[in-house]
């Protein structure tokens, strides 16, 4: 067997013996994420930008500008799709 072949299958072998065995333990996301990506859209959606809301009821967990920064870049992608190409 060719030694460029035999390192391949090497290094193949065990990157599945250290990855399989730990599929599906760890989430994918945590709820967090979710909502705090809803409150900056809320806020973008309703205007008020000073309280921060999940299903339109306010939400205490984390301070305003923590969920405004994540509707920063929200702004603005939503700026530079539509404003005008030249």
């Amino acid at each position: 067997m060719n030694i460029d072949v035999r390192n391949r299958l090497l290094v193949l072998v065990l990157g599945a013996c250290l990855f399989i065995p730990f599929l599906g333990r760890v989430h994918l996301f945590d709820w967090d994420e979710i909502n705090f990506a809803e409150a900056g859209r809320e806020m973008m959606v309703s205007g008020n930008y000073l309280q921060v809301q999940i299903d339109y009821k306010p939400f205490w967990e984390k301070p305003p500008l923590f969920s405004g920064s994540r509707l920063c870049p929200c702004m603005r992608s939503a700026l530079m799709n539509s404003a005008p190409a030249w």
